[in-house]
């Protein structure tokens, strides 16, 4: 056994930091000695009565105890039990949350004229403001109320968005639900539902974090993204073209590290640059097709990305041609020997500044009829070059096409492609429940 002690900051009551003085670490220093010490001498005594073959009670140091021997196969039988009723219950109250929210969608009615004034919501960010009593609570380690839910706008969203209201109008209905749930199982901690339109409705209400720049947006995180699209194998194309030198590159550069927001453990991902030639950003990934987009690998193609250089003229035949023959290789021959890889949506995500060659031949050769590769196109920079071929190209292979014509503009327009490729889920009516990674949720703030 080893025992860490460090010197941190703690707590008091009121939530306030107190330093923690050299002299009292020294002391329970001291008192981890003894402790050890006494452990040590108890542990010699029971070891030389092992050693001659007691049985029953064990002499030791002003304690008296006995000993079994466990049976490591039910040890683990009940704890993988007592998980899976755990689960179980998880289950349930997601599933009747999930009617509940189908039953309130189903008898809104849509009111096109709404305002601002006629939505009532508890705004996160707002409830300090409005005097709301907040209870510290044990289990959820901060101040919460139990009788409502609150809810969290992205800042680049207008908050007076009829979408967002009539949204906001009927999920108002889940809060019952999310009580009852409460209710039936105490071990439940945060209760979500993530709206396609951005905002986050949240159970108990909270006060959102003031401690740094609100960037959130709930249809960027993991449990958002892993339980609202199907695993996808992406190829995304950057243009490092000559023309795209200066701030078309930039804009491409933070797409794409957007795009890889998006991606989750159950997706896989590989980044190609190209002028003249095509080549994979990162020479860590550059014998496969596709590798996880896992943590550990994105931040690997982020700093790769950073590095690129604009030169040279596009190719965009010779480029989306490299796309679809790594789909090939990964598909068919023996990059792909271990199975590795989502094996659901194919998708090639094109970032460029603009052009005319639309790669016709290419497309009929590799993906027509059946289309099974969806291509995205994204047009970058404040005045690209003529967009027609890039609109073509996606609509031509069930995909879509965006501009990105500033900062701002690449969120809001990164999220264009998950709506698409949600689709195939919604129209089938899929009932299931999908376990994604564990996620760490954003919904604190500091209470002092």
């Amino acid at each position: 056994m080893i025992i860490f002690l460090c010197t941190s900051s703690s707590f008091n009551d009121g939530g306030v930091y107190n330093r923690i003085s050299l002299p009292s670490v020294s002391s329970w220093a001291k008192t981890v000695d003894d402790k050890l010490v006494k452990l040590n001498e108890m542990f010699v005594v029971v070891n030389n009565t092992f050693q001659k073959k007691a049985k029953g009670s064990l002499p030791s140091p002003g304690l008296n105890f006995t000993y079994e021997v466990l049976n490591e196969t039910e040890v683990v039988k009940e704890m993988a039990a007592s998980v899976s009723e755990l689960l179980h219950r998880h289950m349930k109250a997601l599933e009747k949350s999930v009617k509940a929210a189908e039953a309130a969608a189903a008898a809104y009615k849509w009111n096109n004229n709404l305002m601002k004034d006629d939505v009532t919501y508890m705004n996160s960010k707002e409830l300090d403001e409005k005097d709301v009593e907040l209870t510290y609570s044990d289990k959820f380690g901060r101040r919460v109320n139990f009788n409502f839910s609150s809810v969290h706008i992205p800042v680049e969203i207008y908050d007076g968005n009829i979408d967002i209201l009539n949204g906001l109008n009927w999920t108002a209905a889940l809060e019952d639900q999310f009580k009852k749930n409460q209710e039936e199982d105490p071990d439940i901690l945060w209760q979500y539902f993530g709206s396609q339109t951005g905002f986050l409705r949240t159970y108990p209400a909270a006060e959102w974090r003031r401690d740094e720049v609100d960037l959130y947006d709930v249809r960027r995180q993991s449990w958002y993204t892993q339980g609202s699209s199907s695993p996808k194998d992406m190829l995304i194309l950057i243009d490092t073209s000559g023309s795209t030198h200066g701030q078309s590159l930039q804009l491409m550069q933070n797409a794409v590290k957007s795009i890889l927001a998006t991606l989750g453990e159950n997706d896989y991902v590989n980044i190609v640059a190209f002028a003249e030639e095509a080549n994979f950003v990162s020479k860590c990934f550059n014998h496969t097709a596709f590798v996880q987009a896992n943590f550990r690998n994105k931040r690997r193609l982020i700093k790769d990305i950073d590095k690129l250089m604009a030169f040279g003229q596009a190719d965009f035949t010779q480029a989306i041609q490299f796309a679809f023959e790594k789909f090939n290789e990964f598909s068919n021959n023996g990059t792909n020997v271990n199975n590795v890889g989502a094996n659901c949506n194919k998708v090639i995500m094109l970032l460029t500044d603009g052009g005319t060659d639309t790669a016709e031949d290419v497309f009929e050769k590799y993906n027509w009829p059946n289309k099974t590769v969806r291509v995205f196109t994204y047009a970058v920079g404040p005045t690209p070059n003529p967009v027609k071929a890039l609109r073509w190209m996606a609509c031509a292979n069930r995909g879509y096409f965006s501009q990105i014509p500033a900062m701002g503009a690449i969120r809001a327009r990164v999220q264009d492609f998950m709506s698409i490729l949600d689709g195939p889920l919604a129209l089938a009516s899929a009932k299931f429940i999908h376990w994604t990674s564990t996620h760490r949720e954003a919904y604190y703030v500091h209470d002092s």
